[in-house]
């Protein structure tokens, strides 16, 4: 899964940020730590791609042909561990076939500007008995834009507000899981917008709704 994690900074970075302190008018920086703690420092940034989720890339290059994905001549090379995951999650979701083919599924999924992962489940919402595509839409949109902004729908209650905050969120709960919460309370925003635009803050603020990552919800653009 992808998590947000705390690592030091490198050395390089250490000197990009301080060059930042000169660069509307003359300035210093000051480093909160010793300088022991920045001898231990790495020289360099590790490449983004040695530690984000390779899964959608994959897929793209298996469609375009590479099928050694492994030896495939990245200008910097991620962990091995991460493409062999990344495989298996593809051939878990249909993607790629026992041959580790695309399968027109996978080919679908990739055209969708989303996770492997959430076009899955998008086409899947599209087909069967149960069309539910509305729904779906909106559910991926609250995922998404959470992802994306670093934060979560609803804010977390600090130790003053923690009771508050709970009951708050019962009343958005659902039995079938936190996703439905998630559709449960976009869909009353909307119709709060919709009914009552000057009341929006207000009803945020009672039911402890992050106002400004809802508003991404509603123009996140995946589709």
């Amino acid at each position: 899964m992808e998590t947000l994690q705390i690592h030091p900074i490198s050395k390089s970075s250490a000197a990009q940020r301080a060059g930042r302190a000169g660069r509307e008018a003359p300035g210093k920086c000051y480093r909160l730590y010793p300088q022991s703690y920045y001898s231990l420092l790495s020289d360099n940034t590790t490449p983004e791609i040695r530690d984000c989720d390779l899964t959608s890339l994959v897929l793209t290059l298996k469609i375009q042909g590479h099928d050694d994905i492994l030896n495939f001549p990245f200008l910097d090379r991620p962990k091995r561990d991460s493409v062999i995951r990344s495989l298996e999650v593809l051939y878990l979701l249909g993607a790629l076939g026992k041959d580790g083919k695309p399968t027109e599924l996978g080919k679908q999924m990739n055209v969708l500007p989303l996770t492997p992962e959430l076009g899955k489940v998008l086409l899947s919402s599209t087909r069967g008995e149960s069309v539910c595509v509305a729904e779906v839409i909106d559910i991926i949109a609250c995922v998404s834009a959470s992802s994306a902004s670093s934060n979560a729908i609803f804010f977390t209650p600090n130790s003053e507000k923690r009771d508050t905050s709970v009951e708050s969120r019962k009343h958005f709960a659902s039995s079938y899981g936190d996703h439905i919460t998630l559709l449960q309370a976009f869909r009353e925003y909307l119709s709060i917008v919709k009914s009552e635009k000057h009341g929006v803050k207000e009803w945020c603020d009672k039911w402890g709704i992050n106002r400004r990552v809802m508003k991404n919800v509603v123009v996140f653009p995946f589709v």
